[in-house]
């Protein structure tokens, strides 16, 4: 599910294979199309890229970039930067922007992509002792965020075991009630000097979680807050 803020890049992307021009495409986008019958999955390594603008407004923000899924193996670049590889095909990665944009210019995002198996991503068998064909390219949706310094985490972006985000529990269900549990975590990036002053800013006050529990009707039900 997409945050409220995300900014949706799906029709903004470029593909190439075999050293072709690139092309626009619109994700999901499979990149090497199989037969009804697949009797030999095709494996390749493609390029994507997204260009995109990063206005001054975004300065100071926190800015990433989610890929919803990129088959098989991914190495990624911005602006040229090379930033990481990211194995396996089927989860979502959060991609960190913030350090590399161009402020008031256009950036690019490239994805390099092999859908080859690999030891390095689950499952890691050859291609013949499958009985699933891997597919291939960004077959699910991209998008940006930009997020004030002292925000409500990606758990894909943070490193707490069982946690990150906002994770939310049944502790007990009984005849007309019902308790949950609900368990933020707010990173706070700015200085210590930054934090000092925004937490007593005339304008800000004293920073807090409150989680607000709605009905189907839209009527709050619930409420509980935690200050900082």
């Amino acid at each position: 599910m997409k945050p409220e803020n995300a900014i949706p890049l799906d029709g903004s992307w470029e593909f190439s294979r075999a050293n072709s021009p690139f092309k626009p495409v619109t994700l999901p986008h499979q990149a090497l199309p199989e037969p009804m019958r697949i009797e030999s999955p095709r494996t390749e390594e493609v390029t994507y890229r997204c260009a995109f603008d990063a206005p001054e407004a975004w300065r100071g923000k926190i800015v990433d970039l989610s890929v919803g899924a990129a088959m098989q193996t991914a190495r990624v670049f911005v602006n040229d930067r090379y930033l990481f590889t990211h194995f396996g095909g089927y989860q979502r990665f959060v991609v960190p922007l913030t350090d590399d944009l161009r402020f008031g210019e256009r950036n690019v995002v490239r994805l390099e992509l092999d859908n080859r198996p690999s030891e390095d991503a689950p499952p890691g068998k050859p291609v013949g002792r499958l009985d699933y064909c891997y597919h291939s390219g960004l077959h699910r949706d991209a998008f940006i965020t930009v997020s004030d310094r002292l925000h409500i985490s990606d758990e894909l972006a943070v490193q707490v075991p069982a946690g990150g985000g906002l994770f939310v529990r049944t502790a007990r269900i009984a005849d007309g009630a019902a308790s949950i549990v609900a368990e933020c975590h707010v990173v706070n990036e700015y200085t210590n000097e930054e934090r000092f002053l925004y937490l007593h800013k005339p304008d800000v006050g004293p920073v807090a979680a409150r989680l607000v529990i709605f009905g189907p009707d839209g009527r709050e039900l619930a409420a509980a807050e935690a200050p900082s």
